[in-house]
Order: structure tokens, then C-alpha cells, then sequence
């Protein structure tokens, strides 16, 4: 743990404007047997740490906590940071690597797993006290493109995915048309992907990216 708090403050004092950590039960680089924290713990020590630096989960799975324990652990790091979280989730059942185990933990209806984040998340932040200030940007993650996209458009602030450029793109202007069918202007979410390709640590060139639109690395 004290390697991943020094990390981020290299990155803090190194300019960086986004420290993530991910949410798994196994790390995701390698072969899946090094070293891995929970997440929204680890970014409430990050948050002791680091002063100017946003934080946040990339992603944390809807699979993995109630909604309501999400929502309440958000917002109680939120105040700790000081308007610096942006809650990252990921709304689909992911694999053996992420969740250590053959059988889903999400339900069978990825969408309900997101409303349920979505509406029981939100009314509880209506009530507790103190609440978190003024709005926790809500980033999601993935690329699924008949429900994870259009939940994008109608709720986040930010959109993450993963794939070369020329996915991103097609990706992207999914999304756009979800917004121009939910009344949404497009230019109010973030953009954002994966340059590090982690199955072979590669570094893809940015610059296809910038030029789809995107507008954050990772």
C-alpha cells in the first residue's frame, strides 16, 4: 500500500489531473496474481495523501456492492476529498479475472444492475447527512452498446472504454447518436480510453484518439 500512495503522489506532483485505481479481486495485468487493494478503500487513503490530484475507481462494478453501501461509501470519501471523487462505475457482469470466480455476480439484466446504482444510489444521497457536495460526477465504463451507451447519454458525465482508435470511434458515435435520441447534447460528456494496452504493455498513440473525440488517457 505504501508503493500505491507514493504513486500517486509522483503523479500528483508530475501534473497528472486523474489518479484511478481499478476494482477487482485479482489484478488484471500479467498473470492475474499480483498484488490488488479494494478500491473505494484505497482511495480513502489516497485521499490522506494527495491535495489537488481528482480520484477516483476505474470502474467500480455494480456487481460487487449494494447500491445503497456504494452510495453512502461515495459520498463519505467525497467529503474527504473535497469535491475531488468521480465515482467511475462499470454496469456489465465481467469475467473470471475480475470477479475470482466462474459464476457472475451481477444479475442476469445488466440494465437493472445500473438503475438500481442510478435510483437507489441518488435517493440515498438525498438523505444522508451530510450529503455529498454538490453532485459527484459519475463516470461509466464500457462499451456495451444497446444498454451501457444509452445510460451514458441519459446519466454520465463521463464515458471510459477500452480498444484501439478505430473502436473508440465507432463507439463514440454510438454514443452520440443515443444522446441525439435522449436529447442530450453530446458535448456534455467526457470522453476517455485506455492508451495502455495492458496485455502487452504497449503505449497506442494518442493521437487517433484525440482526433475520435476523446479527451482523457489512461
Amino acid at each position: 500500500m505504501a508503493d500505491v500512495l507514493e504513486r500517486a503522489v509522483e503523479a500528483e506532483d508530475a501534473g497528472a489531473d486523474l489518479v484511478y485505481v481499478s476494482d477487482h479481486f485479482h489484478a488484471v495485468r500479467g498473470t492475474g496474481d499480483g498484488a490488488t487493494f479494494e478500491s473505494l478503500s484505497t482511495l480513502a487513503a489516497l485521499a490522506a495523501v494527495t491535495r489537488r490530484v481528482r480520484l477516483g475507481p476505474l470502474v467500480a462494478s455494480s456487481a460487487f456492492r449494494n447500491p445503497n453501501l456504494l452510495a453512502d461509501m461515495a459520498r463519505t470519501i467525497d467529503q474527504h476529498l473535497r469535491r475531488r471523487l468521480v465515482l467511475g462505475l462499470v454496469l456489465e457482469t465481467w469475467s473470471r479475472i475480475t470477479t475470482g470466480t466462474a459464476t457472475p455476480l451481477a444479475p442476469p439484466d445488466h440494465g437493472s444492475g445500473a438503475r438500481a446504482v442510478r435510483d437507489d444510489g441518488q435517493a440515498r444521497w438525498r438523505v444522508l447527512n451530510p450529503p455529498p457536495h454538490d453532485g459527484i460526477p459519475i463516470l461509466i465504463g464500457g462499451g456495451g452498446e444497446r444498454t451501457t451507451l444509452r445510460l451514458v447519454a441519459a446519466h454520465a458525465d463521463a464515458w471510459h472504454v477500452s480498444g484501439d482508435a478505430e473502436t473508440f470511434a465507432r463507439k463514440s458515435a454510438i454514443l452520440d447518436d443515443w444522446c441525439a435520441r435522449l436529447g442530450r447534447d453530446p458535448g456534455e460528456i467526457e470522453r476517455a480510453a485506455f492508451v495502455a494496452n495492458h496485455r502487452d504493455s504497449g503505449l497506442r498513440a494518442p493521437g487517433p484518439y484525440v482526433a475520435a473525440g476523446c479527451s482523457s488517457s489512461s
